[in-house]
């Protein structure tokens, strides 16, 4: 996952040490939150075409 950090960062002109979670429904239709390399790694065992992962980006609503 953390080849895909920066890539995420730069597509969403985030910062590096952003606070954003990555999640993607599996074979099953569960949704399933991305947490390490075996989870990728496991996203593209299961074959799934197209693979929609998509970005939760946390915002600091403290203000």
């Amino acid at each position: 996952m953390e080849g895909l950090r920066p890539t995420v960062c730069s597509l969403f002109n985030s910062a590096y040490d952003a606070d954003f979670r990555l999640t993607y429904k599996d074979e099953d239709d569960d949704l399933v939150t991305l947490v390490d390399d075996e989870d990728l790694r496991d996203v593209v065992r299961q074959g799934l075409d197209p693979v929609k992962i998509t970005v939760h980006l946390k915002s600091d609503q403290s203000s």
